[in-house]
Formats: C-alpha cells, structure tokens, sequence
C-alpha cells in the first residue's frame, strides 16, 4: 500500500503536471517523466474526431516538442483538470487510474473540450516521483 507521503507527492506530481503545462513550460513539464518517459493517447473510435487516432510520445526531447506544439495551438487559454486519484503500489512503484478534464477558455466562454481516464505507470528515484508512461483514452 502506498504511504500517505508518497500519496501526497505523487499528487503533487499531478499538480505540477497540469500547471507547467498549462503554463507552456516545456522543459519542466517534460521532467516531471522519467527520461524515457513515455506518453500515449490510445485510440477510441467514439472520441472527438481530431483526438480519435493513436499518439505514442517517448522520451525527453520529444515530450518537450510535443508540449510547445500543443502549447502554441491552446496559446496558453486552456486548463488541464484531474481528479479521482486511484494510487496503488509501494515506495518504488506506483500505478493510479485518473479522470482528466481539459476546459478551454478560447472562445472566452469556458467549456469542457474533452475528459479521458489515464492510466499511469509512476517510479520514485533521485528525483522523487516521476511518470515512466502515462496512457490516457479519451471520452466523447
């Protein structure tokens, strides 16, 4: 069972994750993974059509290509949202379910723009928590 410090600094590590996004910070958000870290949408046939195909991101310089291309597209007016933290594991290891939201503030209306479910594989070293893989399936 995890204990109640690594819970509070995995979702911490879940805090950081949506801000430096958010932010657009490209090499922070990339060191909150594992220098192999990977990160993937799964494809789901009844997602929204421009986010229904497979993206399979690894390691560090692609995982910070892939946030200011993203970054550039939101031009920093969305917001990443997660929540329902299911966290099992030990104090090496640790995988948790999460429920993700993105709102977007583009149209300066906010609206949910998509929600998924990720899965994610966590490991503890030097650095503290980090992602080794985060696998998320979007939701229509």
């Amino acid at each position: 069972m995890i204990s109640p410090t690594d819970r509070a600094e995995i979702l911490e590590l879940y805090g950081q994750y949506a801000h430096r996004w958010d932010a657009g910070d490209a090499e922070g958000w990339a060191d909150l993974f594992t220098a192999d870290g990977i990160w993937e949408r799964v494809a789901a046939s009844d997602a929204v059509e421009e986010l229904a195909d497979a993206v399979h991101i690894e390691g560090r310089d692609a995982l910070m290509q892939f946030c200011r291309d993203l970054f550039e597209i939101e031009q920093g007016q969305v917001r990443h949202w997660a929540s329902n933290h299911v966290i099992d594991g030990d104090g090496e290891a640790a995988t948790a379910k999460v429920y993700a939201m993105i709102v977007d503030l583009r149209s300066g209306v906010p609206a949910i723009s998509v929600t998924g479910i990720f899965t994610d594989h966590l490991v503890n070293g030097s650095g503290g928590w980090r992602f080794k893989r985060r696998s998320v399936v979007l939701a229509p």
